[in-house]
């Protein structure tokens, strides 16, 4: 192959030329005198002809129909046009004006790629149509030319996908994303195949290679986007690519209390946070979608748009709640392709402060209808109180999977940041694990693992989803000195077991249930025996119970969420007495985190937190193996 120039550069446009152009060259066409008359177009009809069979424009008995005509047929391939303006040349003084206008014309509206007409035939000799529907295509241009490809035109073939990745200000910038698009193709083409390598995989990618050797094109060359080579793992390695979908609520109610700007700073405060946090703490590559819906739904940021690249666009709010047409639009990604088949699970989080104004359930049996929508991970953040928690518990689809709730303004900026670090925390670590791992304690902590409490701390390697300027570390160990902190609960004469006493908000009933099942064996065993609110008897004080209970409790649980926090009497009168005897040493509190919530910003902070490490039980993949880890800690402490 040779770098094309000129004549030799494929023509591009001519596919997608607006009907003023298309009306604009046939006009200039036709003051040429040898396309004024029906019996002269034949001989240029003749000679194109010749050298291109396949050339074949409809007839009219109108000239300028039939001229317009001859630049339509010239759409079917990227070498007519070129070929009739030559046959017009040849039957037209050199010095003629309107010839000169024509030329000048068409090198205005229609602009030459740098790949060569022979390089693109080469690519379209491979039967690249074989491996991708025309729907699909759309999916690879997107990842070609991330936020640029032209949401009303659908190429219909690998050719007219070709053109437009081309079709861009800077050749060399459409050759490179022509050549991202045909690395895409490769990949699709070894899932269909052969994962560990088709024929026609191995084809797609030597002919990448080559013409961007010819090119000058090279995958080290990071000012120019670079073509996407085996050495760039970045951009070929789909087992590492997580795929976010956020469908944001821009209807006329995001007005209210000035919700949609308040939304719009906390997103531009959160991707470089996202960002960051993918590139320090996992071993993979996200790709950002934004749908937003209100009159109907649309992509506010373009499926598979890289979070480097991600610049937030304020939203705004206006018009119904279309929910339904955003999970439908949403569906129509969730397939393979244009998710890769090694992908890790994608994420969707939808973002409303009302119901929907459509049909929803359509929208969702579309989601639940695809592979990926299965089993993708879903969450849900409620703004103010009249969001439909019926439908975001719907979408979310997992029983023991609570909602994000921002129940006033200033709260949206904490909802979408706690919503960030969820998907960090749901992905791989750097080191390849199945799960994210907790980072080493922090150094400069003074006594490291002394009592085993965990806190946050400044410093250290941890996440960064705090201020600018503060990183926070949810694992570092460090010594409490509060009396009473691990020391262990003593044990009732008799053999009747450790009273405890189960503290939570009404919201958490469900964890609450999960836990009482869970300590089933210790109850069995005599080593505890539980109460909570929901053992009082009908005509029973319910101060009085409470207050006794807690009082002669051994071991208080406080079940720890967003509503715990938000709780006046779980919060404000439960877990303050406890915290009482707790610091006495007559009794040990152990918080459990059954949703992510910020307790590291509480009184509790300071207290060991089960499940370990503090993560939520609602975060974990298998809530089974959350709560055996609870037991095990509430083992491990009796027992101590």
């Amino acid at each position: 192959m040779t770098q094309g120039t000129g004549q030799d550069g494929v023509l591009l446009g001519l596919v997608w030329l607006a009907t003023d152009g298309l009306s604009r060259l046939a006009d200039a066409m036709s003051n040429v005198p040898v396309m004024r008359s029906p019996d002269s177009r034949q001989s240029v009809l003749d000679m194109v002809r010749k050298r291109n069979r396949a050339f074949a424009p409809s007839r009219s008995d109108r000239d300028l129909e039939e001229i317009k005509n001859f630049i339509v047929a010239c759409q079917a391939d990227d070498e007519s046009f070129d070929l009739l303006l030559e046959a017009i040349e040849i039957y037209t003084p050199r010095d003629d004006p309107d010839l000169f206008t024509l030329k000048n014309l068409a090198n205005t509206l229609l602009r030459r790629a740098a790949l060569t007409k022979s390089e693109l035939r080469e690519l379209l000799a491979l039967e690249p149509d074989q491996i991708a529907t025309a729907d699909q295509l759309i999916a690879g241009i997107r990842r070609a030319r991330p936020g640029s490809a032209r949401s009303d035109i659908d190429p219909r073939n690998v050719r007219e996908a070709a053109l437009l990745l081309l079709d861009d200000p800077s050749p060399r910038q459409g050759l490179t994303q022509l050549l991202r698009f045909v690395a895409w193709l490769a990949d699709v083409a070894s899932v269909i195949d052969d994962p560990s390598g088709s024929p026609k995989t191995g084809r797609l990618r030597d002919w990448a290679q080559r013409t961007a050797s010819a090119h000058g094109l090279t995958a080290t060359a990071r000012q120019t986007p670079a073509f996407p080579s085996a050495a760039d793992d970045r951009d070929l390695d789909p087992r590492q690519q997580v795929d976010l979908f956020w469908l944001i609520d821009s209807s006329s109610s995001m007005v209210i209390d000035d919700r949609i700007n308040l939304l719009n700073a906390a997103m531009r405060a959160a991707i470089p946070k996202l960002r960051r946090g993918f590139a320090e703490r996992t071993a993979a590559r996200l790709m950002v979608g934004v749908i937003t819906f209100s009159s109907g739904a649309r992509w506010h940021v373009p499926p598979a748009t890289p979070i480097e690249d991600l610049q937030w666009t304020d939203i705004t709010a206006i018009g119904p709640t279309a929910m339904g047409a955003a999970l439908r639009l949403a569906a129509n990604e969730l397939e393979t392709p244009p998710i890769p088949r090694q992908a890790l699970r994608p994420v969707l989080i939808l973002v409303t402060d009302g119901g929907s104004t459509d049909d929803y359930r359509t929208g969702l049996d579309a989601i639940n209808s695809t592979p990926w929508g299965k089993r993708a991970l879903r969450l849900a953040i409620a703004i103010g109180p009249d969001a439909s928690r019926e439908i975001l518990e719907k979408f979310v689809a997992d029983p023991e999977s609570d909602l994000i709730q921002a129940r006033s303004p200033r709260e949206i900026r904490e909802a979408i940041r706690s919503a960030c670090a969820l998907v960090i925390e749901a992905v791989p670590a750097a080191r390849g694990d199945a799960t994210p791992v907790p980072p080493p304690p922090a150094t400069g902590v003074d006594s490291p693992a002394a009592s085993g409490a965990w806190i946050k701390v400044s410093g250290g390697q941890g996440m960064q989803i705090g201020d600018h300027n503060e990183q926070v570390n949810y694992f570092a160990p460090v010594t409490v000195t509060q009396q009473g902190t691990g020391t262990r609960p003593r044990q009732p004469a008799g053999g009747a077991g450790l009273r405890v006493f189960v503290s939570y908000s009404r919201q958490d009933e469900r964890y609450r249930e999960r836990l009482e099942i869970s300590l089933a064996q210790l109850r069995r065993d005599n080593v505890i025996s539980t109460w909570h609110d929901k053992k009082i008897l009908p005509g029973e004080e319910w101060d009085r119970e409470i207050d006794e209970n807690l009082n002669n409790a051994d071991l208080v649980l406080l079940l720890v969420s967003p509503d715990f926090l938000a709780s006046d009497y779980a919060y404000g009168r439960e877990m303050e007495r406890a915290l009482e005897r707790h610091e006495s040493g007559s009794a040990i509190v152990v918080p459990i985190i059954v949703r992510p919530a910020d307790w590291l910003n509480s009184r509790i902070a300071a207290l060991q937190a089960l499940p370990s490490g503090g993560r939520p039980v609602s975060r974990w993949p298998n809530r089974d193996d959350a709560w055996l880890d609870v037991v095990q800690g509430l083992r491990r402490l009796i027992s101590g």
